[in-house]
């Protein structure tokens, strides 16, 4: 009797252990941010584009590349220029939250510097667009961000 007791405790908690451990919270799916980054440039808005190095972005925005699996920034060839694609994944989404305020911050302070220096280009970082979504965020500074992003947006569910 006591052995039928054991058997049956024990199987209680194997459903239990099951039970609990495949209503677990499911991880997103990972985003291919190389297909984001093509999506947005299939659209044909950006003039001719240049990769900067992770630790030039480090530099500029200080966004660690040790703590992105990927990052991937592209600016205008024309230094003259403002255009820009930054696409990261942060290693969780508390730094991609802080990562984003960085970015809009960093955004604030060149607009600035453009308002004087370019008015031509102030209007690329006035309607930039700096999205989060969970670990995945994206910068786009360009005259038609928006419609940018809504390309991008597909492929960052």
């Amino acid at each position: 009797m006591k052995t039928n007791i054991r058997i049956a405790a024990l199987l209680l908690a194997v459903l239990f252990i099951c039970l609990f451990t495949a209503c677990g919270a499911k991880e997103p799916a990972k985003v291919d941010l190389t297909a984001v980054k093509e999506a947005v440039f299939a659209a044909g808005k950006f003039p001719e584009m240049t990769v900067r190095p992770p630790e030039m972005v480090y530099d500029f925005y200080g966004i660690d590349p040790e703590t992105c699996p990927q990052l991937f920034d592209y600016v205008t060839e024309d230094g003259l220029l403002a255009e820009e694609l930054l696409l990261l994944e942060a290693k969780d989404e508390a730094l991609a939250k802080q990562y984003a305020a960085s970015l809009k911050d960093q955004l604030a302070v060149l607009a600035d510097n453009y308002r004087d220096y370019m008015p031509e280009e102030y209007s690329k970082f006035t309607s930039a667009v700096v999205k989060q979504t969970g670990k995945y965020v994206i910068m786009i500074v360009s005259d038609d961000a928006q419609a940018l992003y809504s390309e991008a947006a597909k492929l960052l569910k």
